[in-house]
């Protein structure tokens, strides 16, 4: 079963790359577009403005979710008042343009992915289920792909400890 999942797994994950590619193909192409139309100081000048926009407008959104619209008529306000002469299409460009090249760092650096832990099982104990002390008989997953509770951390500290005590007794 996990060997489905984890090649269902891949092929999202090529087929993701594969449009990533593409977006970013086209957003240069539509940029180049832009830029011999106004001229490449000009078209620098607006994309930057439009990069601070937009990270202040991520900023005033934080931590919320669903709120896409909004966010895209604030950046039109806010850069609108910067750049009065901005038509909408041009507006949509660059806030597209820099939201593409935020993703594809994001995605390039693989900073959205789940982070990953290597942890040796043989320093790791574990509450035994009829007692409320470490056994370190009881095995730990080698990977633990999600942030770890605070029972787990209290756990994984707790081994160290002992793992530690148990160097020094010997």
């Amino acid at each position: 079963m996990t060997v489905i999942v984890q090649a269902i797994l891949s092929i999202v994950g090529i087929f993701a790359t594969a449009v990533m590619t593409m977006i970013v193909q086209y957003l240069n192409k539509k940029k180049e577009e832009l830029a011999n139309k106004i001229g490449v100081d000009n078209y620098n000048h607006i994309y930057n403005v439009a990069k601070t926009t937009f990270f202040a407008v991520e900023q005033n959104f934080v931590g919320l979710s669903g709120m896409g619209e909004q966010k895209r008529k604030m950046f039109d306000s806010m850069l609108l008042q910067k750049m009065p002469r901005l038509t909408q299409q041009e507006l949509d460009h660059f806030r597209d343009g820099v939201a593409g090249a935020l993703n594809y760092q994001l995605k390039q650096n693989q900073l959205l992915g789940p982070a990953v832990v290597k942890v040796e099982t043989s320093t790791i104990a574990q509450p035994s289920p009829n007692s409320n002390t470490l056994s370190p008989s009881e095995s730990v997953p080698k990977e633990i792909t999600e942030n770890p509770t605070p029972a787990e951390q209290t756990n994984m500290v707790a081994a160290e400890v002992s793992s530690d005590t148990a160097k020094e007794d010997s």
